[in-house]
């Protein structure tokens, strides 16, 4: 695993929302903690190790957490860049302390999901609440939105979030939903869709907005983006419980565990992570010429998982079957 790269932690798993698509089955019950001690330790060792430099703090929600602030304080003070990962939903109290942090080495990730989809993955009236905060929030911090592709969810929404984007100067990501937790099939949208939709995103970014997404453009043709840590083998994923996982929609299954960031060394889950990322290509993909000729990299290993419960499948998204399609249509 190369230096830079980023430390994913869950630091507890309590929320204060209870979302139909959510991969880590949070909800409002206090569930597990990792430790401000662990936090502080795992991310001095991680530094060590690999030279990492940037935390991303995850949950549920970790701004409902008693210590975030002080966790945070410590991040920074030891001179990590923090990423926080929120759903947007903060309280008049946590919105006042966090704008205490504008200027300091810390970015917002928030979730919108579309405004009408937004409140019937999220709960009714949220979608506002998320737009008021990032009004107020993207006068003093780099944030940027992610938005879940649902099978609910319209095109209407996806340009009304890039309007917003531009409004408060925010970049985006789009990301099809992973069906695990509480995430079942019937969220997927459907294939042809998807990949319309990766066509129809590049018009947004000739407004001058900043997109992430699953599949760029080159040559007017699709590409997948190499940005999948665990294909890599680059990533590691801290779980409120300690244990180890190559991916946060990974987390909780156990053939997936590689081991635990309070007792074991980084060298130790360095090498477990790569050799479970080796296992990951499918077979289909191998021999596929979209592979070969680097137009694909054989899609979500964590998709292909929870809809298989086996690696060596073809991805839900898969770039050769859409074509192919496209050419019997």
């Amino acid at each position: 695993m190369g230096r830079g790269r980023i430390l994913y932690i869950n630091i507890w798993n309590a929320c204060n929302l209870s979302c139909c698509h959510c991969f880590n089955h949070e909800g409002k019950t206090a569930g597990t903690l990792l430790d401000k001690e662990a936090v502080i330790s795992i991310t001095a060792r991680a530094r060590s190790f690999f030279g990492m430099e940037t935390v991303q703090l995850s949950g549920g929600e970790p701004v409902q957490r008693h210590d975030f602030f002080e966790i945070a304080d410590l991040l920074l003070e030891h001179g990590f860049r923090v990423l926080l990962q929120t759903n947007g939903i903060l309280s008049e109290g946590h919105m006042k302390k966090l704008l205490r942090y504008s200027g300091r080495n810390i970015e917002l990730i928030v979730s919108l999901d579309g405004l009408g989809t937004h409140d019937l993955l999220r709960g009714e009236g949220n979608a506002e609440k998320v737009i008021a905060n990032l009004e107020i929030l993207s006068r003093y911090f780099i944030i940027r939105v992610n938005t879940m592709l649902t099978s609910k969810i319209e095109w209407a929404e996806i340009e009304s979030v890039a309007l917003l984007a531009q409004q408060f100067n925010l970049s985006l990501a789009f990301n099809p939903v992973c069906p695990c937790g509480r995430a079942g099939r019937n969220l997927l949208m459907p294939v042809r869709q998807y990949f319309d939709w990766m066509y129809r995103l590049e018009t947004l970014r000739e407004s001058g907005i900043t997109i992430r997404k699953g599949f760029d453009l080159l040559n007017n043709r699709l590409v997948e983006t190499e940005n999948c840590p665990v294909r890599k083998g680059a990533a590691i994923h801290i779980a409120a419980d300690g244990s180890v996982y190559p991916c946060g929609f990974l987390s909780g299954i156990v053939s997936c565990r590689t081991g635990s960031a309070d007792n074991t060394e980084f060298e130790t889950l360095e090498n477990a992570l790569r050799q479970l990322s080796s296992t990951k290509l499918p077979d289909f993909c191998s021999e596929c010429g979209y592979y070969l000729n680097s137009r694909c990299h054989g899609g979500c290993p964590a998709r292909i998982y929870a809809l298989n419960g086996t690696w060596n499948m073809p991805d839900f998204y898969c770039l050769a079957d859409y074509e192919k399609q496209l050419k019997q249509s």
